[in-house]
């Protein structure tokens, strides 16, 4: 029988998902803040609000659980540093940025789909959310792509 201070794997799973889609609220919260392009502005913000939509399944899951679990979560200063990137000039800097910061989330839901101990419909919810953060991470690698690679800054000629 498993001590209830040790929530099991599935839970911790669960909590480190919540704890990385409201971490990756506040990168979406710093980039929204420096982006110009409209069209990015207004996908960003539509990929901002599935991760509350996350949050509030995850956390409905977590609560049918109901075990306890500390409430830090170490990769948080990863997704700090991806944010402060994010001071380098230009939309696809801010995107790599935040890509980088959607890599971390991306790689929690890929693990939690896997993880076959989950209640079924426990693991449905998570597939179905994993779709959704597979979906974000492609429109923000190819728009990367499309924005092409920086320009390096002309040199004077010497005269």
């Amino acid at each position: 029988m498993r001590n209830r201070a040790q929530p099991s794997l599935a839970s911790q799973l669960l909590h480190e998902l919540i704890a990385l889609d409201f971490d990756a609220l506040e990168s979406y919260d710093a980039i929204l803040k420096l982006v110009e392009n409209s069209r990015t502005r207004e996908a960003l913000t539509c990929f901002r609000e599935d991760h509350w939509k996350h949050i509030a399944s995850l956390s409905r899951l977590s609560e049918e659980n109901a075990e306890s679990f500390p409430s830090t979560h170490p990769p948080r200063a990863l997704v700090e540093g991806e944010v402060a990137m994010a001071t380098l000039p230009g939309e696809r800097a801010l995107l790599l940025a935040l890509g980088r910061a959607e890599d971390l989330v991306d790689a929690a839901y890929d693990r939690a789909a896997r993880h076959e101990a989950m209640m079924p419909h426990v693991h449905a919810v998570v597939r179905l959310l994993q779709c959704d953060q597979h979906r974000r991470r492609a429109w923000i690698l190819g728009r990367i792509e499309s924005l092409g690679e920086p320009r390096a800054p002309r040199a004077e000629h010497a005269r």
